[in-house]
């Protein structure tokens, strides 16, 4: 049997420096869970059994317009500049070493 959840395949394996999860780690979405989520999916496209590919693709653009809705949604009051700096520290960051 496949392993299926410690660095199962579909997400690159355990050997594999581009596995999902070290990317999101590298690149800091891994606290977000919208991108990570679009990460994930469109990472495994076509590589998990039994899941077509547009159904991850599909997945993985619906987490995105999630994410594209919150920070549409922001308040009128809050500049661009503040919406970066909270989205960050939201994300782990301690918004005072940039983005």
């Amino acid at each position: 049997m496949k392993e299926q959840v410690n660095h199962p395949e579909h997400y690159g394996g355990e050997q594999n420096p581009y596995e999902v999860v070290k990317v999101a780690e590298a690149w800091g979405i891994d606290r977000d869970a919208y991108l990570f989520n679009v990460l994930k999916y469109i990472g495994r496209s076509g590589k998990k059994d039994d899941n077509p590919p547009l159904q991850d693709l599909k997945k993985a653009l619906w987490y995105l317009n999630r994410r594209i809705e919150t920070i549409e949604n922001v308040n009128e009051d809050e500049n661009k500049h503040d919406l970066y700096r909270r989205l960050y520290q939201e994300n782990g960051g301690d918004g005072d070493s940039g983005y």
